[in-house]
């Protein structure tokens, strides 16, 4: 008996976990649903198929990808304002790539001046504590009440 009672129950979990919903959210960087998707088809919210689904009580898979997409977008901010910011300093070093560049080599510049070392401090700042900060928010809302250009700690 005790074994069919743990198939039964088994059997009623794979089936359950086995079957995702039918349709899934589509939400915007605002955490708004904008649509549904259903397979490789895209639906507006009010799409008859859906407002029939739902209404019969089903509950669409919700969207995964969006704290990600905000995050990723946070990141991109704080890395263009700190580029600006670094650029005021060296006016040259106005690209990431070339930021990046020069800071991999910093141990073999001779004697930085002020606003190299400042742009450095930039540059280091951005990369090792705002953005893990930013990917450490674990809500959507957390990570849009962050805001770069008023963050007190740029150095």
């Amino acid at each position: 008996m005790k074994k069919y009672i743990l198939f039964v129950i088994i059997t009623m979990f794979i089936s359950v976990s086995s079957f995702g919903a039918e349709y899934r959210e589509i939400r915007n960087d605002n955490n708004i649903l904008v649509g549904y998707t259903k397979g490789n088809t895209s639906y507006s919210v009010n799409h008859k198929d859906i407002v029939k689904w739902l209404a019969d009580g089903n509950i669409a898979e919700p969207d995964l990808t969006v704290l990600n997409r905000v995050k990723n977008s946070k990141i991109q901010e704080y890395r263009s304002e700190g580029v600006r910011r670094i650029a005021l300093q060296v006016p040259e070093w106005n690209h990431l790539d070339k930021v990046a560049f020069v800071v991999s080599v910093w141990n073999m510049l001779r004697t930085p001046n002020a606003s190299q070392a400042r742009a450095k401090d930039i540059y280091v700042y951005f990369e090792n504590t705002a953005i893990p900060n930013v990917n450490a928010q674990s809500d959507i809302a957390s990570v849009q009440a962050i805001d770069v250009l008023g963050d007190v700690n740029w150095p």
